[in-house]
């Protein structure tokens, strides 16, 4: 038995699950004054180049402040069938579905709130998660401070080294599908680095290392932006 590592932004489906959530939470007024506070600051932080990318993937844990995990968890579902799922390519579920049928273990690793990632987790069909968590007070709510490492670059490795150690796994062994260069850490730590619609840093290392590049396009609703790109192999 395997196991395959699939990133979600740009990956599992077109767009990012976070800010789909995060839009869903604003719009439907969810988001308590310090936590819209918290995620209008890290966006300023980080369109003013202050703070590195990594601030927009503590915001989507801290804009969560004063929340409560169970009704996070709740919204998230409601935001994955209304506004995400739609959006998940049908190449990435494909895999999916081939990596169980050979038995591995399959899991979703993404920077995005837990809450998002876990649901998209059940209706994929993925076994288990990473992803980027709040810190709970002693009420049971959400405090405007991510637990560390987040689950981005250097810190998703850690985390799914982590998780496949507990499960009996080793991450040599893996299969990791991403689009994103800060990724590269995970990637070169796996059997089987796969490109999946790259930025251009990765496309770039792709070739030049001679990974699979793959482009997937074909979203569950038909709202994929992408155009057909075929398969690129060594």
């Amino acid at each position: 038995m395997g196991v395959a590592i699939f990133d979600v932004d740009r990956t599992l489906l077109d767009g990012m699950a976070g800010y789909y959530f995060w839009k869903f939470l604003w719009q439907r007024r969810h988001l308590l004054p310090r936590g819209r506070w918290e995620t209008v600051r890290s966006y300023i932080l980080y369109r003013t180049k202050i703070r590195p990318e990594s601030v927009m993937v503590e915001a989507g844990v801290t804009g969560l402040a004063g929340l409560a995990p169970a009704h996070v968890d709740a919204w998230a579902e409601t935001c994955v069938e209304e506004a995400v799922w739609p959006k998940v390519y049908t190449e990435a579920l494909e895999a999916i579905a081939r990596h169980r049928a050979q038995g591995d273990f399959v899991v979703l690793a993404s920077g995005s709130a837990r809450a998002i990632v876990a649901s998209l987790a059940r209706r994929s069909g993925a076994h288990d998660i990473v992803s980027t968590e709040a810190e709970i007070d002693e009420h049971g709510v959400y405090r405007p401070v991510p637990r560390l490492p987040l689950c981005y670059a250097e810190g998703k490795t850690t985390l799914v080294e982590d998780l496949l150690a507990r499960e009996g796994h080793a991450v040599a062994d893996a299969t990791f599908y991403t689009d994103n260069y800060p990724d590269l850490t995970l990637l070169e730590r796996v059997a089987h680095p796969v490109a999946v619609n790259p930025d251009d840093a990765l496309r770039t290392v792709a070739k030049s290392r001679g990974w699979p590049i793959l482009r997937w396009h074909r979203a569950v609703g038909g709202e994929g932006t992408g155009t057909a790109w075929p398969l690129q192999t060594p």
